[in-house]
Parts: structure tokens; sequence; C-alpha cells
């Protein structure tokens, strides 16, 4: 049975991560997730801990998305004004109710307001929906009611606000209200701007509202019976222009540079939307028109990578509009997606193809090429790392000095996702690698040794690293020196992983071994899993096995070209020879 998302085992103790939303990530400063220690070690009793905080966690995420995302107000109207100002007074009353209804409230109520009664006269900022904190609403009322000594303090109170709003209201200061307006409005699920046509009549009705209800909060005090009015609970915004997918191609396109053929592809994907749908308002999309869309697609005589790249498009438009314009509180399609398998699978590098790169100027002599995208010193190391570790080129453009260490006597590497704009493909990526012997022949610990000294964080600080996929300049680069002098092409940089794995299990190496060193989940029974959980030295021993016939490397490296700052861009550049 599958592992649930983000579980695993630290220190004997299970812990859940999970993965906060990427359109939420502002509202919990920056994080991306959330760590829970499950404090058992029995795995059944883990997840089924791990199931419930999953539950916890989505519904926390989307009452978070509601707040966020509220429906914006063009335009207030009369009838919204009314509402507003309604609801304003009903709250101040209703806040009095439960005072009056608890004297435990009452007494807490008193004393969080005593800093505002030592002054010499009782002025206190409306700066919230209500004067009292939502936990006070928690107690029980008393058959008794308020003692004369504590109505005493609440007329006094009371009367104190009585007299701010007077002023407040004499003087026509309107953004007294406003926290409260805006409050209100984000309880109906609006968006209140106070710039908006109709909304200064709309505090100014609300001021009144503010006022009113104080004057009867003072009233109550003398006995006076005043009932807390019911509000609606909603009230319907005033029709704006429907916004479909398209009106949001200008936005995408302009929000940073892309390349012209991905232009094209992105609206050819958007005609087939439109084609499929008939497109509808955007904010009418429902989940049922993206698997409408999907099968759409993968009938339209194309191969399921074209289709899934189509369908990639419109997500990435509905994202953008979700996320960046906050038109959507969320995408409706979001996981959908349409597999494939690719047709065209990438075979391993030949001893004579090695040969032929890494014989190279480059390697043979150090001669490091002037390209902006080849990262100076990360040309000549990165794919001397790809056969010797079989990890993912970003996970070695995006590596730390940090990240190179030593475990059991033995030099690592740490491929991790804790950096600021690392990242890793699976959770089987996260991973120690130990530094083969060949490369430690090659100098490379004596690099980081000159980089670490440098203080640089980065490993390959002229790297330029991509945003979303670190190694993606490299890889360009790294494309570009594919084609030989006679016109045969190399194998990509991502074939290098077949061939560290094609060699590993030629030398007899087990699959699960070979699956935790490149970063593969670990499949099989679970006597196979241990594998995750083999010592360094296991790994080492593993490893070491990886040797190339007829690959001869001479060490030329001495000292790093660049070691703390990044040369300016340039025109993409070949440098194949």
């Amino acid at each position: 049975m599958a592992k649930l998302p983000g579980l695993y085992l630290r220190g004997g103790v299970w812990q859940l991560r999970v993965i906060i939303p990427l359109d939420l990530q502002g509202a919990y400063a920056g994080r991306s997730r959330v760590i829970k220690s499950l404090q058992t070690g029995d795995y059944e009793e883990a997840k089924s801990k791990a199931k419930a905080l999953h539950a916890d966690w989505d519904a926390t995420f989307e009452q978070k998305r509601r707040e966020l995302n509220p429906q914006r107000i063009e335009t207030v109207t009369p009838e919204m004004s009314k509402a507003l100002a309604e609801r304003v007074a009903a709250a101040l009353l209703r806040n009095d109710d439960t005072i009056r209804a608890d004297p435990s409230a009452a007494a807490l109520f008193l004393d969080a307001l005593q800093p505002f009664r030592t002054r010499s006269s009782l002025l206190i900022p409306v700066d919230a929906p209500s004067p009292l904190p939502k936990h006070f609403a928690a107690f029980g009322g008393a058959l008794d009611g308020l003692s004369h000594e504590l109505a005493g303090e609440l007329a006094e109170v009371n009367a104190g606000m009585d007299q701010y709003s007077a002023v407040q209201m004499a003087l026509q200061r309107i953004a007294t209200v406003l926290p409260m307006v805006k409050a209100e409005a984000r309880s109906m699920g609006l968006e209140f701007d106070e710039k908006a046509p109709g909304a200064l009549t709309a505090l100014r009705e609300s001021l009144k509202a503010y006022r009113r209800a104080m004057q009867s909060i003072s009233a109550r005090d003398q006995g006076a019976v005043i009932d807390t009015p019911e509000v609606q609970d909603r009230v319907n915004a005033p029709k704006v222009k429907a916004v479909r997918l398209r009106d949001v191609l200008p936005q995408w396109k302009g929000s940073k540079t892309r390349k012209p053929q991905t232009v094209q592809a992105a609206e050819k994907a958007l005609a087939l939307y439109e084609e499929c749908t008939g497109n509808p308002p955007i904010t009418t999309l429902t989940r049922s028109q993206g698997v409408d869309m999907r099968a759409f697609l993968l009938a339209g005589g194309v191969t399921a990578k074209t289709a899934r790249d189509r369908f990639d498009y419109i997500k990435g438009f509905l994202n953008f509009a979700s996320r960046e314009l906050e038109l959507l509180p969320r995408n409706p399609w979001e996981g959908l997606a349409i597999e494939y398998t690719t047709t065209t699978p990438r075979r391993p590098w030949s001893s004579e193809q090695l040969a032929a790169h890494f014989s190279r100027p480059l390697h043979s002599a150090y001669e490091l090429p002037t390209a902006w995208e080849a990262g100076a010193d990360a040309a000549y190391w990165v794919p001397l790392l790809g056969i010797f570790t079989g990890a993912r080129i970003s996970e070695l453009c995006q590596l730390r000095t940090a990240d190179v260490s030593t475990v059991d006597s033995v030099a690592v590497l740490r491929i991790t996702d804790e950096g600021e704009g690392q990242g890793v493909k699976t959770e089987a990526g996260r991973r120690t690698v130990p530094v083969h012997a060949e490369l430690v022949r090659l100098g490379f610990l004596d690099f980081v040794a000159a980089i670490r000294q440098a203080k640089s964080v980065q490993l390959f600080p002229a790297l330029p690293l991509h945003k979303t996929k670190a190694g993606q300049y490299f890889s360009e680069w790294f494309a570009s020196t594919r084609t030989l002098a006679d016109g045969t092409k190399l194998p990509d940089f991502h074939s290098l992983r077949h061939t560290v794995r094609s060699k590993l299990a030629s030398a007899g190496i087990a699959e699960p071994l070979i699956d935790t060193l490149i970063g593969h989940e670990v499949k099989g029974s679970t006597g196979a899993r241990t594998y995750t959980m083999r010592s360094t030295e296991d790994l080492q021993r593993a490893l070491s096995t990886l040797a190339y016939a007829g690959l001869a490397l001479p060490k030329v490296f001495v000292k790093p070209a660049v070691v703390t700052r990044k040369p300016k861009r340039r025109n993409l550049r070949k440098d194949a020879e």
C-alpha cells in the first residue's frame, strides 16, 4: 500500500509534512510547508492521525481562501450601503447583548478597557468589527445578571463610547467606521474598497448607524428595551462584466518574457479551450468541464504529450487568474492531468559517446566556456557529478556549499529542498549521495573548499538559476554542446541518469539500493524498502562499483575561475567545442 503523501519517519517518530498551496503561502509568511510530529512510532496509528490532520488542513486552507478571495465590489449600491450600516449597528448591539448576559464577560471586557478608562476622557478607537474579543462569547449567561457595581462601570464605559461616537459624528470622521465596514463586508464574502463609487455614502450611513447604536446602548443602561435587529447574511453585489479566459491572455503574456513559440502554443491551446467549452465566464467554470476538456484534447488526433502540454497551458491560465489576478478563489481544474508515456525512451550514453564529450578541452584542459548559461566552473563539474551520482540536472545546479559535508567519515552530497530556491521532484529525491572516489581524485573537494572559503552560499556562484527549474539555463547550454564536429548528436543530460542506473545494475547492485542512490521511489515489499535506511558506508560501497571503461579523465582542476560574482548575461552562445 502506498504511503500517505508527506508521511515520513525521523528518529523513530512519524512526521507529517503538509504542503501549503502556492496561492496561500503569502498568508503563512511565505512558508511552503508545515511539519507536525505525529508522536508515534506505529505506522498504522500515524496513518490514522495523518489522515485526520490532512482533513483539518484542507478545511483550514479552504477557509483561508474564502477569507483571502472575497468578491470585489466595483460599485457600492444603495442596497449595499443600507445592509452594511445595519450590520455595523447590529454587531455593536449584539456584543452589548453578550456582555450584559454574562457577568464574567462583562468583567473581562471592562478589564480589557482599563488602559483607556484611566485617561481623562474615554475615547476608544474603533479598529475592529467589535470591541469585544470573540472568545468572550464562550461564557454562559448568569441568572442573576450583572451586579450593581459591574452595571455602573459598564454604564460609565458606554457613556464614554457614546460621547466618542458623538464627536466622530459631529466631525464626520467616516474613517472611524472603515475597519468595521470592511470586516462586515468580508463576512458577507465581499471586498469593500473605500475608493469605489458609492463607498463614501456607505461610510456616512455606517457612521450614522454607529452613532445610533451607541445611543441605544447608553439608553439600555437606563433600562430602555431595545432589541438587536436581525440582518441579512448576504447582499447581491452589482453585476460586473463577465471575465473570460481570453481576457487573461494580455496580462499573462506581459507578466514575464516569453518565447514567441510559447505564446503561439498557448494561444492554440486557448482556441481549443474556447471550442470545447463555449468560452464561459471563468467564475462559472466547473471541474466537470475540465474533465470534458481533457477528453476533447485526447480525442483530437495528437500525441498524449501534445494533449498534456495544451491542457497544462489552460491550467496555467486558470492559475494565473486565481493566484496573480485574484479573479478566482481557486483553480477549479487543479489536480486534473493528462498522463502520457514517452514514445522515445532515453538510452544510456555509450562508452564512445562519453569519451567524445569528456575528451574536449573543457575536461582535458579546464578550458571553461564563456556562455552565461554555462556558469563557468559549473560547466566542468556538473556533467562529472552527473556521471558519478546519477542526480538530476537541477538537483546539481542548486547545490549549496553547505550541501557538501561528511557523514561517517564519508564525503557526501545532500540533495534537498531546504534552501531558498531549492526543490526536489519527489519525496524520494531528498537523499544523501556519497562523493565518488573519482570526483575526489579530480579535485572536487578542493573546489568545494575554495568556494566555501570565498563565503559563497551557492556551490556554483557563476551559474544562473531558473526560478522554477534551477537547471533550466544550464540545460539549454548543455543541449548546445551535444552536436559533434561530424554532425552526430550526443544524448541529453538526463540520459546520464539512465547511464548510472545501467552501470550499477550491471555491477549487481540491488534495485532498491539503486533507487535510493538516484532518488527514485523504492518499490516492492517492506523488506525492500528498508534499503532507504542503509548506512552511508553501504551507499558508498555500491557507488564505488560505478566505473567507465575507456574514459580517461586527467586531473586538470587547479582553482575555481569564479568564486563569488556572476558574469553579466549575454546572448545565448554555443560552446560546442
